[in-house]
């Protein structure tokens, strides 16, 4: 029988509190997680599935979350092991909803504990970012249940993304059925829990074993609803549109224009320039601001020469490339890239850059893919020969 409510809370703390550590003095094993389980009986690690090796015969058609938002390719990476820091005993918002998947998938007469209160230990409990899924391995229909979640969680998305779905929530690591799983090492499988497979196999150390109930900790970006499980469950979000602010120009460009290997400074299909990283839609009737100077180009930038291609537009629409500084009165650039459906169109455009060196797009009617290569420059004043080759490494910048 699982135990359950506060008889389960009650003796789950008194298993966790001895021995007593404090945070200084705590220490962990780190131990790679993979998505696929040992044997029963077993104790070593396994290859990185999203198989569940030994689990229950069902556990292949049992029910499990779904069906999936249809993710792009990008993905976050794993998550790292993050301690407390504290105690901040409120249920996060990302322990919410996995909980709440967990209940639309299984039943919402499912138990499960978030909170417990301040302790020595560093579980996520105590930062309201661990959920504990009460289900007991010694029945068979819940047993199922907790491995064809388990499944789902470590399985790779139809993109080859290993662990995609614990990635997406934030998962850090789990424990279940005597074995752990540490999503930030995928060298070694599901590695034996406290000697809960070789000498604490009895029915008193279920508890202590997490053999009746799965403990799954999130990352704070889990927490928090950071991940791409939600910023990307409806669809991939619109760029930022805020407009560049005027700015004077740079002294005039000086000394020959340099051709460079070209380096993208923006392409929202696969987050380059975009913010935090992560894909996002050009807008329709938008503004989009871009830097194209510093970090792998040289500051300073007074003209640039971008090669701009926009493509995947649904219906016809069209990309602007301008710019007004105040003093002027005049535009820099007011060139307009038409863009017909389905069609991928390129051109080059030259572009006057002030001290910040970024430049704002305006975009159609329709949204389209957009990316933007910096291939040549001249500067503000005559570079030197053998400062800069164009190929150091480092940032080209990106939205900001």
């Amino acid at each position: 029988m699982t135990i359950r409510g506060a008889a389960y809370n009650r003796r789950l703390e008194l298993v966790m509190a001895a021995p007593a550590r404090t945070r200084t003095r705590w220490r962990w094993i780190v131990v790679p997680l993979t998505a696929a389980l040992l044997a029963q009986g077993g104790a070593g690690g396994q290859a990185a599935t999203g198989d569940v090796t030994g689990a229950s015969s069902s556990a292949a058609t049992m029910a499990v979350p779904g069906p999936n938002p249809d993710f792009p390719s990008f993905i976050e990476p794993p998550a790292t092991w993050e301690r407390e820091s504290g105690c901040w005993p409120v249920e996060k918002p990302g322990a919410r909803d996995l909980r709440d998947l967990l209940r639309r998938t299984y039943g919402t007469s499912i138990v499960t504990n978030t909170v417990r209160g301040c302790t020595g230990n560093d579980s996520g409990h105590e930062e309201g970012r661990a959920v504990d899924w009460m289900t007991d391995v010694r029945d068979p229909d819940e047993r199922a249940k907790a491995d064809a979640f388990l499944r789902w969680l470590l399985a790779a998305d139809r993109h080859g993304n290993p662990h995609a779905m614990a990635r997406r929530l934030g998962v850090m690591y789990v424990i279940w059925n005597s074995r752990k799983l540490y999503l930030w090492d995928t060298a070694a499988g599901w590695t034996e829990y406290s000697g809960c497979l070789t000498r604490r196999t009895g029915r008193k150390d279920d508890t202590s074993c997490h053999r009746n109930h799965v403990h799954i900790s999130l990352s704070w970006r889990g927490a928090n609803r950071q991940g791409t499980w939600w910023t990307l469950a409806d669809g991939i979000p619109s760029c930022p549109t805020d407009p560049v602010p005027s700015e004077p120009v740079l002294v005039p460009a000086r000394g020959p224009r340099r051709s460079i290997a070209p380096i993208t400074v923006f392409q929202n299909t696969t987050a380059v320039g975009t913010p935090g990283g992560l894909p996002c839609q050009v807008p329709t009737k938008g503004r989009l601001r871009l830097t194209v100077s510093g970090g792998r180009v040289p500051t300073g930038i007074a003209e640039a020469v971008l090669e701009v291609r926009a493509s995947g537009a649904k219906q016809s629409t069209w990309v602007a490339l301008g710019r007004r500084w105040r003093g002027t009165g005049t535009t820099a650039v007011d060139t307009r890239l038409s863009v017909s459906p389905g069609r991928s169109v390129t051109t080059r455009w030259i572009v006057r850059l002030g001290p910040s060196g970024r430049i704002e797009l305006t975009t159609g009617s329709a949204r389209s893919n957009l990316r933007v290569r910096l291939v040549g420059y001249r500067t503000a004043h005559v570079v030197q020969p053998g400062v800069w080759s164009g190929g150091a490494a480092g940032s080209a910048a990106g939205v900001s």
